[in-house]
Order: C-alpha cells, then sequence, then structure tokens
C-alpha cells in the first residue's frame, strides 16, 4: 500500500507566489498566522478527509488493475477495443474476428 503524505503549511508572511508554489508541491493548505483554532482543526480535518479520499481511490486502482490482470488475452483484446471507443453492444469490430453466437454466451456470462 502507498504511503500517503500530506502537509499542511503554516507561515507568517504568505505571498501569493509562495502558497502557489506550496499546493503545486502538494500542501493541503495554506494559512497565514495567526491562525485560530477553529480554522486549523478545519485544516486538519480537510488534511484527514483528503487522506480517506486518496487511500480509498488507491485500494479501487490496486482491484482495477488486479481484475484487469486476470483477463484472457481474448478478454484484455476487447477491452482494449472498448478502451479504444469502439462501441460495445454491437457485434465486434473485425480485428476480434467473433461470432454473433459467441459474443451474445460471453456477454450472458
Amino acid at each position: 500500500m502507498a504511503t500517503i503524505s500530506l502537509h499542511i503549511v503554516i507561515t507568517g508572511s504568505g505571498a501569493v507566489p509562495m502558497a502557489v508554489k506550496a499546493m503545486k508541491a502538494g500542501a493541503v493548505d495554506f494559512i497565514e498566522k495567526p491562525v485560530g483554532h477553529q480554522d486549523l482543526l478545519a485544516s486538519i480535518q480537510r488534511a484527514l478527509d483528503q487522506t480517506r479520499d486518496t487511500a480509498a481511490l488507491c485500494k479501487f486502482r490496486e482491484t482495477a488493475a488486479t481484475c484487469v490482470a486476470t483477463l484472457t488475452s481474448r478478454q484484455r483484446q476487447i477491452l482494449d477495443l472498448v478502451l479504444a471507443g469502439h462501441p460495445s453492444r454491437t457485434s465486434p469490430p473485425i480485428s476480434v474476428s467473433a461470432s454473433a453466437r459467441s459474443t451474445t454466451i460471453v456477454r450472458q456470462s
């Protein structure tokens, strides 16, 4: 599992270019001092929420990669065609060369 690192930048003199640089570098929030108790807690909560969202996305990607890895070469060929924009509800493109009956059987399983 990937390690997720989130940063909150707190500064005494926050110029726009500094804030932009921090956000591009991956900061979750950029806060100028003095920072109130509630503002800091809200920033921390946003960082925690983002961590959960990022972890869920990483888990989803891992699951998807595992599923794709289990496809047969034929299934992978069809997936590649669908991802390339070929319609999946019509008869397969000539390059797949499957009969209409084969296509129906595969769709039903």
